[in-house]
């Protein structure tokens, strides 16, 4: 690129190479987000909730006007799942399909993660959820990370059998 004026050029500076970077084609986007998810992954394994957080773009680095996860809700949701879970066995992400909408990277992610929780002292439960999040990826002067997360799919189970099902048994309280 050729620049002539010099404010263009002291302009190009402080804006960064990351915001007039061309939009990545498929296996670019591909080989940047499979260490993410791989990252992401080993993160929920180790209940690192910071570590997970880290993934995840700042309202900042949304375009005005466009769908966003709200850092504080993920904090509050990963982190009560980090609370109730006495172990994680194992959490697992793939890219099961990619496409790159303008300077946007939206990926549907299949995941799937399997715990232990003790709902009572002394009484421990297998907790497992498998599913599908459409997860909107933007290239920021921090790197890739997820502006949106939305999940499409969940199938939670305890001890194997659907939730629903767990909650309606006559051990679980009523809902109201």
């Amino acid at each position: 690129m050729r620049v002539s004026h010099p404010f263009a050029v002291v302009g190009l500076a402080l804006l960064g190479s990351q915001v007039f970077a061309a939009p990545p084609t498929v296996p670019e986007a591909r080989k940047a987000l499979t260490p993410l998810y791989a990252g992401i992954s080993k993160a929920f394994l180790a209940r690192d909730l910071e570590g997970v957080l880290k993934y995840f773009g700042a309202a900042s680095d949304r375009k005005p006007g466009e769908k966003g996860t709200d850092p504080k809700e993920l904090r509050t949701k990963f982190g009560t799942m980090f609370i109730m879970l006495k172990e994680m066995k194992s959490a697992k992400m793939e890219i099961a399909k990619l496409t790159v909408v303008g300077d946007r990277v939206v990926v549907l992610n299949r995941y799937s993660y399997v715990g232990v929780i003790e709902p009572e002292r002394g009484r421990t439960v297998k907790a497992a959820d498998q599913g599908v999040t459409r997860d909107t990826w933007a290239r920021t002067a921090k790197g890739w990370r997820i502006i949106h997360l939305e999940t499409l799919k969940s199938n939670p189970t305890i001890n194997g059998k659907p939730i629903d099902e767990v909650m309606k048994s006559p051990q679980a309280p009523p809902k109201k």
